[in-house]
């Protein structure tokens, strides 16, 4: 072997040292780019798989598998590498190239996912969507895993601790992914969209690699020393069992990220704003707690001791989350002042507070456990590449059991409350079982006992009503009479004590349809049946409490698919009497499953599409209102087709407005604006023949007696009600949009910028907050959206076949818009006008 002096060798530690922080800066980029790569690619795999809670399992499985699989192959050969720097180099440039192609993969598989939805039923399809997102994720997520193996060995020729110095890059690792996954989802997707996000990571992987190979070159041949590798099929006694406690950890770790981003939601609401904010903290508690163990990691005699305190930090402090919880709002607007949320900055302050209250402290002592971990294995397995890589492909192994176990058996069977309260006691019981291996004998013994005392006193103390009263924030006023957690998402049915009117809750607080929705959305559903002269076949997305479906029914076609994602309506709807049971009705067929994976996958073809997602800003509903989305629904419309698509005004700005309206006009050859009752939605309805609507056929088809009484629900007469809606035909709507970029699956546009406007209550969803600033009233905004419509309305003559009865529903629409909709007085005057009028 080379003398230290030899130019064949590292020439002096302190070259080492430079080596070392140029790699810790270079495995921050690494981290950054690692997390935009994690956010890019589940948004471009969900628009082929979907966004269910099985395709998004399969994207999170299928990218923690590569890592751990990458891990423990890579980790097993880094030994054998004379120079793993200049391996390290070459992994980052493969995968930047490999991730600078995934657009082009992504999308050649889109054939093959449309054959196996159309062959393969729901077990099959979900299998595929799996084994789909291996075969992509794979390659890329296998290299990634490798990276923090081979740069253990820089620690080896720095002379650092092991634990130290693999603490120090996994904390450096994970704060760069800190920074990726806040520079994603506040600012890249929005700025330079999903492709040129992902050419941004790609970059910082090519030029980590350039900068790794400039080192080299400038650099002797370096040797690393060899360290004594256990023999062949020889295991110390305490490696299984370190091995074991790191996947069970790892399992209660990502348990904990699914159960809290769950709880969390009802405060912090569902928008890409907020997911990205919960995995920052996630990650920052994760980096703090391993740059903090780094160094005592180090020089304990008995690491393991460091993990006994880690696991009970981790249950204490969960502990402490839950009896935090029904304070979190109240804690949110004390960062704020204290009275009111005053804009979206003071909006992203207060999620912050509330995210960092609940996950900082327990992934802090997460992030803890590595470094102490390390140490422990280290010692009793000398190869320290072998070591970080076996450790982490356990750890990770348990995260993919996690997010399994606790998504689709624990929430449903146990609820989040229980799910919690069980995940700290098993890390109790790890703790107590390390203890025991380790401690004195007088403790040894008693150790788990005390943990099972500890664990039933947990779950005594944390109320059982803790998430079911956080649903519901005003009990005074309102009474649950239903709740139901489930693997997708939490659905609750929530009664007005004083009105007796009923709506719809989902996990995120965010209120769907209801009893006191009725009157708009029957009009939703009525509208389109009646502009389409003969529908036979309908599909309907996102069901809600059933009543547009109600009105889609009432015309009596062959056949309605309605396609909800979530699997709980069918229970809730029984709690709506105003939907009158149509999920009982033999021509309505209920289809769990994403909206717009559906129609990807479908060949039906329909006369009607009526589309009515949640608020746009929730995360990936976004995918329902871009050109690509409207393509596909104009491609499964039959030849006299229509579709229509509910737009909240009252949330958008009018920039946004604008963006919405022209992704579906660049779909749509033809296209006219309806208002939505006298509230501040719009209607969008779109069709590939220009609409002529006969007045006299369309008052015929509100004879029967069950329409006359939706029409009286509505506060409408006659067919003039129903037409005096119309704001905007084909020409007002495209010149209106006409200077404006449509949304599109790369450059979503207004998920960003809609929880900026006031309107939106700052991505909080629901006002449960107080709005403060100087900002419109949900009246004065629809006042001026009114008299913008009013500025840019031609005529209904393009509209209506008949030019007289077309100078009738101009009137109608004048009388609406000085009177009531449905007045007496304006119908009569309607009635008794000479034809034509003037």
């Amino acid at each position: 072997m080379p003398s230290p002096m030899s130019p064949s060798f590292a020439s002096t530690r302190r070259e080492a040292g430079a080596e070392l922080a140029l790699m810790l800066a270079l495995f921050f980029l690494s981290g950054a780019a690692g997390l935009i790569y994690q956010v890019v690619w589940a948004r471009m795999l969900t628009l082929v798989i979907g966004v269910s809670i099985f395709a998004i399992s399969a994207v999170v499985c299928s990218f923690m598998a590569g890592l751990g699989l990458g891990s423990y192959l890579i980790g097993r050969w880094t030994q054998r590498w004379r120079d793993p720097l200049l391996a390290y180099g070459v992994i980052e440039a493969l995968i930047g190239l490999y991730a600078a192609m995934t657009p082009w993969l992504f999308e050649a598989t889109q054939p093959a996912y449309v054959w196996a939805f159309s062959h393969l039923g729901p077990s099959g399809l979900n299998v595929f969507r799996i084994a789909l997102s291996m075969l992509l994720l794979l390659v890329p997520t296998f290299l990634m895993g490798g990276t923090l193996p081979l740069l253990a060995r820089v620690i080896e020729r720095a002379r650092m601790h092991a634990a130290t110095g693999t603490g120090i890059l996994y904390a450096v690792n994970t704060a760069g992914a800190v920074s990726g996954c806040f520079l994603a989802g506040f600012v890249l997707l929005a700025a330079v969209g999903v492709r040129n996000s992902l050419y941004v990571a790609a970059a910082l992987n090519l030029a980590i690699a350039a900068a790794v190979i400039a080192w080299r070159r400038r650099r002797h041949a370096v040797e690393y020393p060899a360290a004594p590798v256990a023999a062949s099929g020889t295991w110390h006694p305490d490696q299984r069992f370190i091995l074991g406690v790191f996947f069970l950890a790892g399992l209660t770790a990502l348990g904990y990220e699914v159960l809290w981003t769950r709880a969390l939601l009802v405060h912090l609401k569902s928008s890409t704003y907020a997911f990205s904010l919960m995995l920052s903290v996630y990650l920052l508690g994760v980096a703090l707690g391993s740059a903090a163990a780094s160094r005592l990691a180090g020089t304990l005699a008995e690491p393991m001791r460091g993990i006994v305190v880690c696991q009970v930090g981790v249950a204490a402090t969960t502990v402490v989350g839950l009896l935090a919880f029904p304070h979190l709002r109240m804690i949110g607007l004390a960062t704020v002042g204290g009275e009111a949320i005053g804009g979206f900055p003071s909006a992203v302050a207060a999620m912050l507070v509330e995210a960092s209250v609940v996950l900082l402290p327990p992934t802090f002592f997460m992030g803890a456990m590595f470094p102490f971990g390390v140490a422990a294995y280290h010692q009793r397995h000398r190869s320290i590449g072998d070591s970080v890589g076996s450790l982490y492909a356990s750890n990770t192994a348990g995260n993919i059991a996690g997010a399994i176990l606790i998504g689709f058996a624990a929430i449903p069977l146990l609820g989040v409350r229980h799910s919690l309260v069980a995940l700290a006691a098993l890390n109790l019981l790890i703790a107590a079982r390390v203890w025991a291996r380790i401690g004195l004998h007088p403790l040894r013994a008693a150790a788990i006992p005390v943990a099972l005392v500890a664990a039933v006193a947990i779950h005594v103390g944390i109320s059982h009503r803790l998430f079911l009263d956080s649903i519901n924030p005003f009990p005074a006023k309102n009474k649950v009479l239903s709740y139901r957690e489930g693997a997708s998402d939490t659905v609750a049915v929530v009664e007005r004590t004083d009105t007796g009117s009923r709506g719809l809750i989902y996990s995120d607080g965010r209120g769907a349809a209801g009893t006191n929705t009725l009157p708009v959305n029957l009009y939703f559903g009525h509208l389109p049946m009646l502009l389409h002269p003969a529908p036979r076949q309908v599909l309907h997305i996102c069901y809600g409490s059933g009543n547009s479906v109600l009105a889609l029914a009432r015309h009596a076609p062959e056949r309605i698919d309605v396609v909800e994602l979530s699997p709980h309506v069918r229970e809730a709807s029984s709690y709506f009497w105003t939907n009158e049971g149509v999920l009982d009705n033999p021509n309505v067929h209920l289809i769990i499953e994403d909206g717009r994976n559906y129609l990807l996958g479908t060949d039906r073809t329909y006369d009607v599409i009526s589309l009515e997602p949640p608020n746009i800003f929730t995360a990936g509903v976004v995918n329902l209102y871009t050109r690509e989305f409207y393509d596909l629904a104009r491609q499964r419309l039959n030849s006299d087709g229509i579709v229509v698509q509910w737009i909240p005004t009252i949330q958008v700005t009018r920039d946004d407005r604008a963006h919405l309206m022209r992704a579906f006009t660049d779909a749509f050859p033809v296209v006219s604006v309806w208002q939505q009752l006298s509230t501040t939605s719009i209607l969008l309805v779109g069709s590939t023949r220009r609409l002529t609507v006969d007045v006299a056929h369309v008052q015929a088809r509100l004879s029967p007696p069950m329409i006359q009484k939706d029409l009286a629900a509505m506060g409408l007469e006659n067919a003039y009600g129903v037409l005096s809606f119309l704001l905007l035909d084909d020409d007002d709507v495209r010149s209106m949009v006409a200077d404006h970029a449509p949304v599109t699956d790369d450059r979503t546009i207004v998920d960003f910028s809609i929880p900026k406007f006031s309107g939106s209550g700052f991505g909080f969803s629901i006002f449960t907050y107080p709005i403060g600033g100087p900002n419109k009233s949900p009246a004065e905004i629809r006042v001026e959206r009114n008299a913008e419509y009013r500025s840019w309305r031609g005529s209904a003559a393009s509209f209506v076949s008949d030019p007289c009865e077309a100078k009738r529903v101009d009137r109608a629409i004048a009388l609406r818009q000085r009177q009531r909709p449905g007045d007496a007085a304006a119908a009569e005057q309607i009635a008794s006008c000479p034809a034509p009028l003037r």
